[in-house]
């Protein structure tokens, strides 16, 4: 019963590869910091293959604002460099992190901005939609901003010179077809809560409800999303909104949910939680929600060896800590 378990779980974390019938396997993962001893603390994506073994990708990077590629294969991230006996995070701009073997370059054209992030991959990781503010601080303009990869060119989707702060946007999500981003906002015209933004026309849709954060379904059919809840008992819960009628919404259950992280092949989301019984500085463990039951399942191997930093996401499981490539 057990191999058919894995069996199941490994061809539901995957995705089909382009020109192929074989599928391409995704493992979730989570970005950890991890200390050295007396050298500096140094940040890998500890992976968790189903059925398999874990694995650590070492970055050797002090990271602010990070994602994953859809690619599975990449990571970006900004304001960093590579670690040493003092390292700093100083360096503007946000950097394409390719796995195996790690490999850092800079997305040019974002050196305009004081701040950048969070942000957002398309599906093909041509471009990234991010909140920024450029100029000096406190004066400048700030809005959203479309940068095309790997050239850098910038474009502004909305902007405004109302930056008392600073980048008043936060980019949540993509959707596939790189027509659409999920933003949340301090405006009035947002008020806090969620919306779509058009990214052509620059045009906001807010979302009814106490929603706060969301995500896209790789396969364009779903909205989950993070509903405030009591405070004291739910504080947060999962729902699942029908793309093709907003007003369509599903409860996907939960009391503390803090994450919207959907697998490749849209069937699972991915959420980390707390672990009481683990060490401070590893308090987390991976949880699958499986969208069509709504059933959650922790990851074992990840239980206390999820970090703390609640970055997690989904990585090729055929990608192997192969080194460290300097910039």
């Amino acid at each position: 019963m057990r191999k058919v378990v894995l069996v199941a779980l490994i061809a539901a974390f995957s995705a089909p590869k382009a020109g192929s019938v074989e599928p391409v396997s995704f493992s979730p993962a989570s970005l950890v910091s991890r200390s050295t001893g007396e050298g500096p603390t140094e940040s890998v994506i500890s992976v968790f293959p189903p059925g398999g073994t874990a694995f650590d990708i070492p970055l050797t990077l002090t990271t602010r604002w990070f994602t994953y590629g859809p690619s599975g294969k990449s990571a970006y991230a900004s304001a960093f460099k590579q670690t040493g006996p003092r390292s700093f995070t100083d360096q503007r701009g946000v950097f394409k992190i390719d796995l195996d073997p790690v490999r850092v370059s800079i997305i040019p054209g974002l050196d305009a901005f004081y701040s950048a992030g969070p942000f957002a991959l398309s599906h093909g990781e041509d471009f990234l939609v991010f909140g920024g503010a450029k100029g000096n601080y406190p004066a400048g303009r700030c809005g959203v901003y479309k940068a095309a990869i790997p050239a850098g060119d910038v474009s502004a989707v909305i902007e405004t010179s109302d930056c008392r702060v600073g980048s008043p946007w936060r980019v949540l999500s993509v959707s596939p077809e790189g027509s659409e981003a999920l933003i949340t906002g301090t405006l009035p015209s947002v008020g806090g809560g969620l919306a779509l933004l058009d990214l052509t026309r620059g045009s906001l849709t807010k979302l009814e409800g106490q929603l706060y954060a969301g995500s896209f379904s790789p396969d364009g059919k779903w909205i989950a999303a993070l509903q405030r809840g009591d405070p004291t008992k739910a504080p947060s819960k999962t729902m699942l909104l029908d793309r093709t009628d907003l007003s369509k919404k599903r409860d996907l259950g939960g009391v503390n949910d803090t994450e919207i992280v959907w697998s490749p092949d849209s069937k699972f989301l991915l959420h980390a939680v707390p672990r009481p019984a683990c060490p401070s500085q590893n308090p987390l463990a991976l949880e699958t929600l499986e969208v069509a039951t709504g059933n959650r399942a922790l990851i074992k191997d990840s239980i206390c060896n999820a970090g703390s930093s609640r970055q997690i996401g989904w990585i090729r499981s055929d990608v192997k800590s192969a080194g460290f490539a300097p910039m």
